[in-house]
């Protein structure tokens, strides 16, 4: 994750030093492992040691992460994160992302807010049009060693595309 940090960060500032481009708009998205980097990316404590020619993020968005590290790790966002999980997915719970998000949200002292939204009967790939399967190949999710499920929801996927939206249009 450090060095997906970094690139997200690159990324922060060389779209910062583009013409036409408004700095102090830019945002993160990230699904899945990329969800895991922007959550990563946009922790109080690592941004106060980013370089200084990388723009701190107006925003997060963060499709079906990891959150196990930031929740451990008792993080804090410093920018608005929107976090949409798939209620059924085995391969990153959303659990830990619920859980994260009420114990920061419940805190006083600085940290910007999380919403989370939970999509019920939707697995690891909500927001995809494939059709749910069982991947065996995935050895690490939440029964270890019997693969997960990946998949759209038609259901969640427009949803969250809606949601989406109107979370950006409300940061202008």
């Amino acid at each position: 994750q450090a060095h997906r940090r970094l690139d997200a960060w690159g990324g922060l500032s060389w779209l910062a030093q583009q013409p036409g481009v408004d700095a102090q708009r830019l945002g993160l998205l990230g699904w899945s492992n990329g969800g895991s980097t922007v959550l990563a990316a946009i922790q109080a404590d690592r941004l106060e040691r980013r370089p200084p020619e990388v723009p701190l993020p107006a925003f997060a968005v963060a499709y079906y992460p990891g959150c196990l590290e930031v929740l451990q790790g008792q993080r804090k966002p410093a920018v608005p994160l929107l976090m949409q999980l798939g209620q059924a997915d085995d391969w990153t719970p959303a659990q830990p992302c619920v859980d994260w998000a009420e114990r920061v949200n419940g805190q006083r002292g600085p940290a910007a807010p999380i919403e989370v939204v939970l999509y019920p009967g939707a697995h690891h790939g909500f927001d995809g049009e494939a059709p749910v399967r069982l991947r065996r190949d995935v050895p690490n999710g939440v029964n270890r060693g019997q693969g997960v499920h990946v998949g759209g929801n038609p259901q969640a996927r427009q949803a969250s595309l809606q949601r989406l939206e109107q979370w950006l249009s409300s940061r202008k």
